[in-house]
């Protein structure tokens, strides 16, 4: 059998890992490494060890692996089980060549090598400004991984002598930082440098502990046992709770409480960047989602010839006849109540009758004709945006703060550029300030560009930044404020039924938050438990007055999953925020009430993940991770309702079963 989780050790620790196997004739039992290498053990190397036990003294990372315990005694099948060991050691980054020259205009190549686990976050920093290096025109950042080991290479352009000086290699895991130094000096043609007679290689970090083989430091193996229980035995369930444990064997979406809503919006997609070059079209407008290019404003006679179906991404054969009777149109735009364009042509204020009825994607050819009635679908909401995350990267790293409860945001619906850089944050220590940087230079030299003073205390670190608003619960209170930011006050405030401000409404194993709130293209939610239940509540807010637009009760448990967030309306939850490796296996369609099969990989580099929001503007999550801000970049398609009924299962135990049992050996210590 086989460990699905892997034995955790430190380097300098002692291990030993026993093989418990019986039968007769008594089996043979030895021990070999799977990927084929040697055993290392102290200053010497085997192909395989022969016993019950196997110790390792002072494991070094060159342990890490996974070690087969092969038992046979002549009388088939043999048995086996396997450990998956993992050393976790603080990086350690060797540097050959820390001083690099380069003239202005050249380029200027820095190389660290790196050795870390788990994983380690890496990334350039310019001292001793402390400036984030970012991949780009100007820096190029590459990264190659081959087990504990890496290689991080920084391209740079010289442009201006501000480019010359220290630069800093970083790479952190949960066991440490380190920092590895480089400088960068310009060459002078008329200098002439001798070459070195050899190159030193500068390090960085802790060194592995030496090899060492002390046969006496760990007592002898105890003698076989002759009434071993049965391997199964030893099986026992994951940590993780089992999704079908999680909403209880049967998944229950109801309205919350016996309320009325105005009714939940429909799914909005966001933001298209279409290749149309509009300087080449005279005016464009939309109907029904479809949007329609006018050749030219200054010809008398010319035609619409392109259109776009927004919605499923389609250009439509059109080929439609537009005049320009004075020939110089300088808007058209589209009123759907009385199915007209208006238009402005040479101060003449004109209105041209149009006609449509739907496209028909699904009609049959004979169905359909070329003229412009078959082209225009009939109204707006017919379809919309249904996507489904199928990726999420690695962190990135941003930032360090010695707290464990803040958080940092920036708006995904920015009025210009400017404040689509700023970024604001809390801290868990003052609850009654909001603090603005201009830029992420600004944010990580951590110098506020601006403070503001909430007139009431914010509680947890789930808030976000929507439109120029900052929304947030308030202390100790069942309330949820939204306080804009160009005015510095309160402007709306809405208490919110069944909702517990005390610990006994905490959400998620973080028990920390009492609500939490989430950002998509749709608009804002509401994430939010009730006293008496452990079940999920979600609510649409109208972001102006919080008014709850429709809120949703969900036979999900909170409390058996680390944290949640929402993108394109599907709300996902990840298993664990305590452990390195983790997934994220519920995804719940709210417009649809559909479960949908997801089973992603999501990683807390730090282990202590208070935090996760979702900005629709980067298409990233945001994440607070012991102190450490990171980003995620993630990558969704669309979910595909229109799949034929061969394609889908609406079986829920099929969707469920993903990751139910994990088992641990016996052997494992």
């Amino acid at each position: 059998m086989e460990s699905a989780k892997p034995v955790i050790v430190h380097e300098g620790d002692h291990l030993r890992l026993r093989c418990a196997a019986t039968g007769t004739p008594k089996p043979h039992v030895e021990w070999r490494r799977e990927d084929r290498l040697p055993i290392s053990v102290g200053s010497w190397q085997a192909s395989s060890m022969s016993g019950h036990t196997l110790n390792i003294t002072k494991v070094n990372r060159v342990h890490m692996g996974a070690y087969q315990c092969l038992a046979d005694n002549g009388v088939p099948p043999s048995a086996n089980a396997t450990f998956f060991i993992e050393v976790h050691f603080a990086p350690l980054i060797r540097v050959r060549n820390q001083v690099v020259y380069a003239s202005n205009g050249s380029h200027a190549i820095l190389e660290c090598e790196i050795e870390a686990f788990p994983e380690a976050i890496k990334y350039w920093e310019k001292f001793p400004e402390g400036k984030l290096l970012e991949h780009g025109r100007r820096y190029r950042i590459e990264s190659h991984i081959d087990g504990y080991k890496s290689t991080m290479r920084l391209n740079m352009t010289i442009m201006q002598p501000q480019d010359y000086g220290e630069y800093h290699c970083i790479s952190k895991n949960e066991m440490g930082i380190t920092r590895a130094v480089f400088h960068v000096q310009d060459r002078n043609p008329y200098i002439i440098r001798p070459l070195p007679e050899h190159t030193e290689v500068a390090v960085f970090g802790t060194m592995p502990p030496k090899k060492e083989s002390l046969d006496d430091l760990c007592p002898p193996p105890p003698p076989p046992c002759p009434d071993c229980p049965d391997p199964k035995d030893f099986k026992c369930k994951d940590t993780i709770v089992s999704l079908f444990d999680l909403i209880g064997g049967h998944l229950s979406i109801t309205a919350t409480g016996n309320r009325s809503y105005p009714g939940l919006p429909n799914r909005t997609m966001g933001n298209w960047n279409i290749s149309v070059n509009h300087r080449r079209v005279g005016e464009m407008f939309i109907v029904c989602g479809v949007l329609y290019a006018i050749d030219s404003v200054t010809e008398r006679n010319t035609k619409i010839r392109l259109a776009l179906d927004l919605y499923h991404g389609k250009l439509l054969d059109v080929n439609l006849a537009f005049t320009n009777p004075f020939r110089k149109t300088t808007t058209v735009g589209y009123n759907h109540r009385s199915k007209e364009l208006y238009t402005w042509d040479k101060g003449n204020q004109l209105t041209y009758p149009i006609r449509y009825h739907e496209i028909g994607y699904n009609a049959s050819s004979a169905e359909k004709t070329d003229d412009l009635s078959a082209q225009l679908q009939t109204g707006v909401d017919v379809f919309h945006d249904n996507c489904v995350l199928y990726a999420v990267g690695k962190p990135v790293y941003h930032k360090f703060t010695e707290q464990n409860y803040g958080a940092w945001l920036k708006d995904p619906t920015p009025k210009n550029d400017a404040v689509g850089e700023k970024i604001w944050a809390t801290k868990e220590n003052d609850s009654f300030r909001l603090y603005e940087y201009a830029n992420k230079a600004v944010y990580r030299n951590n110098i506020p560009t601006k403070s503001y003073r909430l007139e009431r205390p914010f509680q947890g670190n789930t808030h976000v930044v929507l439109n120029g608003s900052f929304y947030y619960n308030e202390k100790n209170q069942p309330r949820i404020i939204r306080y804009d930011l160009s005015v510095e006050r309160q402007v709306a405030y809405r208490d919110i039924p069944d909702l517990v401000a005390n610990a006994s409404g905490h959400l998620y194993t973080t028990e920390y938050n009492s609500v939490d709130f989430s950002v998509d293209d749709n608009g804002l939610w509401l994430i939010y438990a009730t006293q008496g239940s452990n079940n999920t509540l979600v609510a649409k807010l109208d972001a102006q007055n919080l008014d709850i637009l429709y809120s949703w009760n969900i036979s999900v448990n909170h409390r058996r999953v680390g944290e949640m967030f929402i993108v394109c309306g599907v709300l996902y939850a990840i298993d664990s925020v305590t452990e390195r490796n983790t997934k994220i296996r519920l995804a719940l369609d709210l417009y649809h009430g559909k479960l949908l099969d997801v089973n992603l990989a999501f990683t807390n580099p730090f282990r202590k993940t208070t935090t996760v929001g979702y900005n629709h503007r980067s298409k990233e999550l945001y994440t607070w991770d012991k102190g450490n801000q990171l980003t995620y970049p993630i990558r969704y398609h669309e979910i595909g309702y229109n799949a034929s009924s061969a394609e889908k299962t609406d079986d829920l135990s099929a969707q469920l079963q993903t990751g139910v049992d994990v088992f641990h050996d016996s052997g494992s210590e």
